[in-house]
């Protein structure tokens, strides 16, 4: 009933329109099938220690944090809802760009910028649900370049060189990429998981060819 449902829907409609019937059906299709989604939350308290604006990858690794102290209580706010289970194929990444899953932001104008595009303003989406612009960015997980915070820091910010940050970066992470688990790079007991993806290699023969690619410039995003 629903597959009849969902072709009946998106058969007569705009590409802009099949994203939104093809979003809201995947969900209500999640939602059936597990039988919903709220039962046994408890209801909101009159107040709270502590209130994150953002579900994104920083706002629930930083309530994660705040929550291991029992005693504290933290809420999240956030305007969009749970990712599904479409949402963890990066393929589909383009997609999910194109619904409500996105604040669908365009950069400012700015000189020697986005030449090509209507305006000179590029697109710019934005996460708009529990997990922000990781459910959307194709799950790739990266960092600026040393030489990048460096001027960061020469620039006047104190205590924000690459050697300073990497900490944090390093305290966030639970990485358990297979190339790089001795790597003093990457951390292995944060909340923030660095993974592979599960059918990289085995279907898609190029990725080593990019993999190579990286390591020949020595990036540290490899080490």
């Amino acid at each position: 009933m629903l597959m009849l449902t969902f072709l009946a829907l998106v058969g007569n409609t705009t590409p802009s329109g099949r994203a939104s019937v093809v979003f809201y059906w995947c969900s209500d299709a999640k939602t059936i099938a597990s039988g919903g989604l709220r039962i046994g939350l408890k209801g909101p308290l009159a107040e709270y220690d502590f209130i994150i604006v953002g579900a994104g990858s920083a706002g629930s690794v930083l309530a994660s944090r705040l929550s291991e102290d029992h005693k504290t209580t933290v809420l999240v706010i956030e305007a969009g809802r749970g990712e599904s289970l479409f949402t963890g194929v990066p393929i589909l990444a383009p997609f999910f760009q194109q619904t409500h899953y996105t604040w669908p932001y365009l950069m400012e104008r700015q000189p020697g910028v986005c030449l090509g595009m209507e305006n000179q303003r590029c697109f710019w989406p934005r996460g708009r649900a529990v997990g922000g612009s990781s459910v959307i960015n194709y799950m790739i997980y990266t960092r600026g370049l040393p030489k990048d915070w460096d001027q960061i820091a020469a620039d006047g910010n104190y205590g924000w060189s690459y050697n300073e940050v990497l900490p944090y970066y390093t305290r966030s992470e639970r990485a358990t990429l297979r190339s790089l688990k001795d790597s003093r790079w990457h951390g292995r007991a944060g909340e923030l998981f660095v993974e592979d993806v599960p059918f990289r290699y085995s279907t898609i023969p190029h990725t080593s060819l990019f993999a190579d690619f990286e390591n020949s410039r020595s990036s540290p995003n490899t080490k």
